[in-house]
């Protein structure tokens, strides 16, 4: 095959744009699956800095093999200073309790556990999903899962129906 200069060009210039999204919804589900109870997806956006999906859930239980649940804000620090991922199911603390006393005691932290939600994934969320995904935020009996080392959130819905994931990639 014999391209010219300029045929060259937009033949990368094309590659480039089909590799555009951030992750597969395989990718996603693979690092799911050993953490939550995954059935159908209901939602999935993937763009080049930012991901968002919807799953419906068989069982709103976290595996035994899901990260390291705490038993408190401060106990989340030392894991997530080795960037491993963190299960927050703190009774009384909404996930955004939880990154709002987060923020007091390290900001850097709080910033980036929140940024999941509120940075640029939020440029893949139809406005259902944000919605939805911000009253599962809120709410003090939800579940959430921060992986640190993807920039990755998952919100667990208080009836342990639905899982919201919300990853940014700001680099």
């Amino acid at each position: 095959m014999n391209l010219t200069r300029g045929g060259a060009i937009c033949l990368l210039a094309l590659l480039a744009l089909t590799g555009c999204a951030l992750d597969s919804e395989e990718e996603v589900r693979t690092q799911l699956k050993p953490w939550l109870f995954l059935s159908e997806t209901v939602e999935f956006v993937s763009q080049d800095t930012c991901t968002v999906a919807r799953f419906s859930l068989s069982s709103g239980e976290v595996k035994s093999t899901a990260p390291r649940a705490v038993s408190g804000i401060r106990d989340s620090l030392a894991p997530m200073q080795a960037r491993n991922a963190v299960l927050f199911d703190l009774p009384g603390l909404s996930p955004n309790d939880v990154s709002e006393q987060l923020n007091s005691i390290s900001l850097f932290r709080g910033l980036g556990m929140i940024s999941s939600f509120i940075g640029p994934s939020r440029r893949c969320m139809s406005e259902d999903f944000a919605l939805d995904a911000f009253a599962v935020l809120m709410a003090v009996d939800s579940v959430m899962i921060y992986d640190i080392d993807s920039n990755a959130m998952v919100l667990i819905d208080p009836a342990g129906t639905q899982a919201f994931y919300m990853r940014g990639n700001i680099q």
